[in-house]
Parts: structure tokens; sequence; C-alpha cells
């Protein structure tokens, strides 16, 4: 549980720490006294964003700052958090998906997240911290070269999905 935490405080430490300068302007949270258990170099700093979530392995930020974490154990899933407050702490989570996840990513309109034989593809509106509906279409992935690649496929409930139109990113594990 320890590293799990690390992981995710390390992940927060990077983005409070380089975030675009049209974000510089505003007020950043306040720092955890401890940096969340783990050492830093001079000049950076950790918050503890949640606790206790599972084991986060890969995690994607949308524009609006919202996380996006990929759970790998069960359950696994997508765990979604929000700040609301400004203070760095996420007071609203959701949780969707179910299998252990290796990656996760977003796209225009769309969130990708994959487990270590399937990436799947949910439609989501901006701002959203869930999806629209079901899953929309999922796919197959083959290892090559430490890279996962795609050949889109439908699930039996999801629309048909596009190779050629939609391709999804090449997620890295």
């Amino acid at each position: 549980m320890k590293k799990e935490k690390a992981l995710l405080v390390g992940v927060v430490t990077l983005l409070l720490s380089a975030r675009p300068t049209d974000r510089q302007s505003a007020a950043l949270p306040a720092c955890d006294p401890d940096n969340g258990g783990i050492t830093l170099p001079a000049g950076f700093c950790a918050v503890v964003v949640a606790d206790q979530v599972g084991a986060p392995r890969h995690l994607a930020v949308g524009p609006n700052g919202d996380l996006f974490v990929a759970l790998q154990s069960r359950p696994g899933g997508v765990l979604a958090l929000r700040d609301t407050t400004g203070d760095g702490k996420a007071d609203v989570t959701e949780r969707f998906g179910s299998e252990g996840g290796t990656g996760i990513a977003l796209g225009k309109g769309v969130l990708y997240f994959s487990s270590t034989t399937t990436v799947y593809r949910y439609t989501m509106r901006a701002g959203s911290l869930v999806p629209l509906g079901a899953l929309t279409c999922s796919c197959a992935a083959s290892q090559t070269a430490g890279m996962q690649r795609a050949t889109w496929r439908s699930p039996p409930t999801a629309a048909p999905c596009s190779s050629t139109s939609d391709p999804p990113p090449t997620l890295v594990r």
C-alpha cells in the first residue's frame, strides 16, 4: 500500500511542480507538510490528492484538472477524482469499469482504458467524471516491442469501431 500511495503522490507532485504556464496565475494548493511521506528534491512539494484508492497504475489529467486513474487491482476500473475547493484534495470521486487496468489516456470526447488484453473506449462529455453511457467499443491488444497495438472489435453491447477512422492512442506499458 505504501508503494501505491507513493506512486499517486509522486505523480501529483510532478503535476504540481510542472503546471502549464496558463495555469500559473491560479493559486496552487498548499503542500502537505511531510510531502505525503516521500522525499523530494528542493523546489518540489507534494499533496496527497486521495488515499486508500486501491492500486493506481497510470493516470490521465483532464484540461480542467480532473484525474482519471487506472486501477490495476480488483476491483479495478477507472477512478475519477475532482477537487472542487482548490485545496488539492479530491472531494468528488466516481468509479466505472471493473477490470484491472494497465493504461489510460484521454482523447477528444473519449477516454481509453486498457487491461492486459483489451483497450476500452468510453464516450465522455467535457467536464464529466463518468462516461455518457455504456462502453462504446473495445479492441483486442497485442504486444509488439513493448507497446500495445490495437485492432478494434465491437463487444456484443457496443457499437462497431473503425480501425481507420478512430484508432486508439498507443498506450505504453
